[in-house]
């Protein structure tokens, strides 16, 4: 499962690279025969590269025909998107189970992309319950995976002797209350190991699955105040297989995230007068980089260009080739390219708003707005 720490690692790779982010979703009528996005690939290529001197065209081009080529052989690789990072002697593969801006660059890894979508599926808890165990499942980005070094078990290793001894009337009444307390006492423990689990990977939301009776135990031994970061549902799910736990859980953690979007939007431009908050495309992108910022709100699908400073790192949108700033040429690049790595240097969380969320963050503030640090 890809991390920001993965991420912030690729660029140790020390050489020049083709960064191609691919759209490689089988639901799309164009990837459905052999070419795929192989077609769009050599022709963003020849492209970018139309202005070059002949030693780095030659270069960049090798690559994305490597790659190309690649694409061609990988029909049925079945992943929704594909970050790959090629160069002479690098060969990195990022496989997504979500849809990516097809993008190329040549030079050092381009990180952007997927620092937004990072920012965008933050990593969150599943815990599937039943009266007798519970195990916990990292899921992001449409990706599942379980903690290993975490189930918890029921211990009934007692309870045959038990119930060997027991007679009827009074003392199965008493065995039985045993019974009910042991289970309690797991479910309390259940409760306690999900928020320190939770709290320690930093998940938000965790969603409860399982046996309803045995969710609603564990719900109910919640504090109060961790309880408002958990969701659980309503029906009696006996999942086993990961692919089924995702099926239940994509459209429940997804409707939880779209109505917390809704309200911090909401909240932020109810209040968008006050000093330390401030709204508009530009004047949020001055203040992000002018170190103001303490918390950013970006719309999912941000449109417009900006023009990123590869040698001082200023970034505006529009204005001319020329940075004003220190006189070197910009590119002309998307704002999920730039966004994340201006916060991510700056060590700004990034909250990425979709749906109605979005529609009310584009109208109200331009799809950009921040919470501002204490003067």
């Amino acid at each position: 499962m890809l991390d920001t720490r993965e991420v912030l690692a690729l660029p140790q790779i020390g050489e020049p690279v083709l960064t191609a982010y691919l759209d490689t979703d089988p639901a799309n009528p164009r990837n459905q025969g052999r070419k795929g996005p192989a077609t769009w690939l050599r022709s963003e290529a020849r492209r970018l590269v139309a202005a070059w001197g002949p030693s780095e065209r030659e270069a960049c081009l090798a690559q994305a025909e490597r790659v190309a080529e690649y694409l061609m052989d990988r029909r049925g690789g079945g992943s929704k998107g594909l970050v790959v990072f090629a160069g002479p002697r690098t060969w990195r593969l990022l496989p997504l189970q979500v849809r990516v801006e097809e993008e190329i660059y040549w030079g050092e890894p381009a990180l952007g992309q997927l620092l937004w979508l990072l920012d965008e599926h933050q990593p969150c808890g599943i815990v599937v319950v039943s009266r007798g165990g519970a195990r916990f499942f990292r899921y992001r980005m449409g990706e599942i995976e379980e903690d290993a070094a975490r189930p918890l078990q029921l211990d009934t290793s007692q309870w045959r002797k038990i119930t060997r001894v027991m007679g009827p009337g009074d003392e199965k009444d008493i065995f039985e209350r045993r019974l009910a307390a042991n289970h309690q006492r797991f479910y309390e423990s259940v409760a306690t190991e999900t928020q320190r689990w939770s709290e320690r990977e930093r998940l938000e939301p965790v969603l409860l699955l399982g046996d309803t009776k045995a969710v609603a135990q564990v719900q109910a031994a919640l504090p109060e105040a961790f309880a408002a970061r958990v969701l659980s549902s309503e029906r009696n799910i006996t999942c086993e297989r990961a692919s089924e736990i995702v099926a239940v859980a994509e459209p429940l953690i997804q409707q939880w995230k779209r109505e917390r979007e809704r309200a911090d939007v909401q909240r932020l431009l109810e209040q968008r007068t006050r000093p330390d908050v401030v709204t508009g495309f530009e004047a949020t992108l001055n203040a992000l980089q002018e170190g103001r910022v303490r918390e950013l709100i970006a719309m999912r699908d941000l449109r417009g260009r900006v023009r990123a400073c590869p040698s001082c790192g200023w970034v505006e949108r529009g204005g001319p080739a020329e940075c004003p700033q220190c006189g070197h040429e910009r590119p002309v690049q998307s704002p999920r390219a730039v966004l994340p790595q201006l916060a991510q240097a700056r060590g700004v969380p990034v909250e990425i708003v979709a749906g109605p969320a979005a529609e009310e963050l584009e109208r109200g503030a331009g799809g950009l707005a921040a919470w501002l640090r204490a003067a």
